[in-house]
């Protein structure tokens, strides 16, 4: 009978050691970064953003713009700036914008070169609203070298 609950508490030792595992290297651990504590200070960078609904910018607890409603802000990001973002992914042959590939979004915007300074407006614009996106998304990982990092997962 002992030998039966010993083999149970190392199989729950294993899981609890499995799951933790993965929380802390992959998934990564809420931090928190979608809590708005207050208007966000330094408003004034984003003053073409205020005046839409969807875009409202609150500030987190690590003092980062974010986005009041994240998914509504997304979703009207994704339509407002649609020509820039199918420039992109016919560009360099992206899968449309997810959640999931913002940050080779940004690489690949960042690499886009234009003459026109409109279009190079727009360019900045749709970078700083994915940006702010990012900080209201960002977790703890644990980087081997760094230790807990907050980052976009």
């Amino acid at each position: 009978m002992s030998k039966i609950i010993r083999n149970k508490k190392l199989l729950i030792t294993i899981c609890l050691i499995a799951l933790i595992t993965y929380f802390v290297f992959v998934k990564g651990i809420y931090a928190s970064s979608n809590r708005i504590i207050g208007p966000y200070e330094n408003a004034k960078e984003y003053k073409e953003f205020l005046s839409y609904e969807p875009w409202s910018i609150g500030e987190n607890v690590y003092g980062e713009p974010i986005f009041c409603y994240e998914d509504n802000a997304f979703e009207y990001t994704k339509q407002a700036y649609k020509e820039e973002l199918d420039i992109v992914c016919n560009e360099y042959g992206l899968n449309k914008l997810n959640r999931h590939n913002i940050d080779v979004y940004l690489d690949s915007i960042s690499r886009l070169e234009t003459n026109n300074i409109d279009k190079q407006d727009r360019y900045d614009s749709l970078v700083k609203l994915l940006n702010v996106y990012k900080n209201g998304q960002k977790r703890w990982v644990f980087v081997i070298g760094l230790g807990l990092n907050r980052v976009y997962k």
